[in-house]
C-alpha cells in the first residue's frame, strides 16, 4: 500500500513538472524568424530558470495561460502584440519542429490583429513571448487589459469649436488599479493629447486630467463607463473635461467613438 501512495505522489510530481513556468531574459524583442532568431530561443528555452512564486502564481491565474501550460505536444510557442496596450496572444502546439509551432503562432497573432489595426488605427506587431514552457517577458507582458480604443471629442472653448478624433492608448494597462496614463493619437497618428485617469471607488467612474496641444488646452473633469463590449474587451464612456480658462470638452471612447 505505501508502495501504491508513493507511485501517486510520484506521478503528481511528475505532472506538476510538465507545466512547470520558467523564464529567461531577452535582450531584444523578436518579430521576424529566420535561423538565427529560432536558434537564439531554443538557446533562451534551454537555458531558462524555474520563475520564482510571484510570476508562476500570476502567470497561473489565466486560464489562457494554463491551457497553453498544459499542451503536452513536444513543441508549442507563443506570440503577442505589441505594445501591450493590444493585448493580444495567439500559441500553437505540434509534434512536428519548434520551427512550426513558431511560424504558426505568429501566422496565428498577425490574423488575429490585423483587422483590430486596421478597425481602430492602430498598429499592433507581434512578437514571440514564450517558447515550451519559458515565457520572455515579465508578467505584465500576459496579464494586462486591452489600453487602446477610439476616442472622439469636441472642444468648445471661447466660442471656438474643435475637435479630435483618434486613438487613446494606455502606457500601462491594467498594472495599477488605482490610475492609469495615457496618450491620445490622432487619426495621422500624431500625438496631440496626454492624460490620467483616476480610479473611483466605483469602478464604473472617476476623474480624468487632460492635456492636449502642448497645453494650450488642458482641464479636470469626470468620466462615465456606460458598458463593456466583450467581444472587443472595450469599454464604452463619456467624459466631461472642465478647460483651464474656461470652456468645455466632451469625449466618448470606445467602439462607439468609431
Amino acid at each position: 500500500m505505501k508502495n501504491f501512495y508513493l507511485l501517486i505522489i510520484l506521478f503528481a510530481l511528475a505532472s506538476c513538472n510538465t507545466s512547470e513556468v520558467k523564464r529567461a531574459y531577452i535582450q531584444s524583442d523578436i518579430y521576424n524568424l529566420n535561423s538565427s532568431s529560432i536558434s537564439q530561443l531554443k538557446s533562451l528555452s534551454n537555458n531558462s530558470e524555474v520563475g520564482d512564486s510571484n510570476f508562476t502564481k500570476q502567470i497561473n491565474s489565466r486560464k489562457y495561460l494554463r491551457n497553453y501550460l498544459g499542451k503536452k505536444q513536444k513543441y508549442k510557442s507563443m506570440f503577442g502584440a505589441y505594445p501591450l496596450a493590444c493585448s493580444y496572444r495567439y500559441y500553437y502546439a505540434t509534434n512536428y519542429s519548434l520551427s512550426r509551432s513558431l511560424e504558426r503562432a505568429k501566422l496565428g497573432c498577425e490574423k488575429g490583429i490585423k483587422n483590430f489595426n486596421v478597425n481602430f488605427n492602430a498598429d499592433c506587431k507581434c512578437r514571440v513571448v514564450a517558447v515550451s514552457n519559458t515565457f520572455l517577458y515579465d508578467e505584465t507582458a500576459y496579464l494586462g487589459a486591452r489600453g487602446i480604443m477610439p476616442f472622439n471629442a469636441q472642444i468648445n472653448k471661447n466660442g471656438k469649436i474643435s475637435r479630435i478624433k483618434g486613438t487613446y492608448i494606455a502606457d500601462n494597462p491594467g498594472q495599477n488599479k488605482k490610475m492609469d496614463t495615457f496618450k491620445i493619437k490622432n487619426d495621422a497618428d500624431v500625438q496631440v493629447c496626454t492624460g490620467t485617469f483616476y480610479t473611483g471607488k466605483d469602478k464604473s467612474k472617476g476623474q480624468i486630467y487632460l492635456s492636449c496641444f502642448n497645453d494650450k488646452v488642458t482641464g479636470n473633469g469626470t468620466y462615465i463607463n456606460a458598458g463593456y463590449d466583450a467581444k472587443l474587451r472595450m469599454m464604452n464612456g463619456t467624459a466631461e473635461i472642465q478647460l483651464d480658462g474656461g470652456g468645455l470638452l466632451r469625449a466618448i471612447y470606445g467602439p462607439e467613438a468609431r
